[in-house]
């Protein structure tokens, strides 16, 4: 695997840019940064499901790369899990979650619940 020591600074102009300075002691493999720096042009696009499959792959092969982490985080932040229920003021958990990584805000149809015909919640991740 080859090694690479990364220094870079991403911004955008849409004021949601990432200005991250690596140390230059961390050796990332090129793939790690490759993933990374994906993540990143994802989350700045409001793409935040796929920013955490990027991200979720650059901390796996480099789990001591705290950008990666941090990103990943703000990623989750930004996406939601749906739970359904025939209950009203049911409590969300593993057995009624439905959907996981849903971008927000965003508008979930559950095909399987029709008008009137049951509750739902959604819950940042």
């Amino acid at each position: 695997m080859r090694k690479q020591v990364v220094s870079f600074e991403q911004t955008e102009s849409n004021g949601l840019g990432v200005a991250l300075q690596l140390p230059a002691h961390l050796a990332l493999s090129t793939e790690v940064v490759s993933c990374f720096e994906q993540g990143l042009a994802k989350l700045q696009v409001a793409e935040p499901a796929e920013a955490v499959e990027l991200l979720t792959r650059a901390v796996e092969l480099a789990p001591h790369f705290p950008e990666a982490r941090i990103c990943l985080g703000l990623a989750y932040a930004l996406t939601y899990n749906i739970y359904r229920s025939t209950t009203s003021g049911f409590t969300p958990s593993a057995a009624n979650r439905v959907a996981t990584g849903v971008p927000g805000p965003a508008t979930y149809r559950d095909p399987l619940v029709t008008a009137g015909g049951g509750a739902a919640k959604d819950g940042a991740r």
